[in-house]
């Protein structure tokens, strides 16, 4: 990644998170993205995917953030004593910044982007070694009314041989904020997509 990346340094906190606790069972009505389960052995992303935000990183054209957990009020972040990195760019025709890497210290999570939508499509997630841990998918957004989860995403945890260990629907509030977690299979053995990448 560039190294003349224009750098700033900021703290961030997120408050007046309410209903974090809430189980997400009832009855909504959703708009869906029509995506079927991935084929065993099969990953839920090419490297195609991904062309964009690659191209993006190597041009240079981002802005590094490096964010303070401290105070950060997301239930699914477990290291918020710890200072995290934000790689974002800015599209200068839809004026909006889109984050496309975020950089936890033990792991990386790398976003892409589909036409014109202000959220991330997918991610993928991967370990101080360059492995391949997770990957995740937006698949619906949901139509409610006075409630705080807002869309929803696909998660699919790996193991060491690339098995799939885990793998859950994930809720998020407007503010990309993990606040729910249903449909659970399997072992997870830590929290990737506490933060869901959507557009400023």
């Amino acid at each position: 990644m560039k190294k003349h990346a224009l750098v700033f340094v900021v703290s961030v906190l997120l408050v007046g998170l309410t209903g974090c606790s809430q189980i997400f069972g009832a009855p909504r009505e959703m708009l869906s993205l029509e995506q079927s389960p991935p084929e065993p052995g099969e990953l839920v992303w090419s490297e195609k995917d991904f062309k964009k935000t690659n191209k993006k990183l190597k041009e240079g054209l981002i802005t590094k953030l490096v964010m303070s957990g401290s105070g950060t009020r997301a239930p699914f972040f477990r290291d918020s004593d710890r200072n995290y990195t934000v790689y974002m760019y800015f599209d200068t025709e839809n004026k909006y910044y889109v984050d496309l890497v975020r950089d936890f210290d033990k792991f990386t999570n790398v976003f892409f982007y589909e036409n014109d939508l202000m959220m991330a499509r997918g991610a993928r997630t991967f370990d101080v070694s360059g492995r391949l841990v997770a990957e995740a998918r937006l698949v619906r957004f949901l139509e409610r009314e006075r409630e705080p989860e807002r869309f929803e995403v696909e998660e699919f945890h790996y193991g060491p041989e690339g098995d799939v260990v885990f793998t859950c629907i994930s809720q998020y509030n407007d503010l990309g904020i993990k606040i729910g977690e249903t449909e659970e299979n399997g072992k997870k053995k830590r929290d990737y997509y506490f933060f869901w990448s959507v557009g400023i």
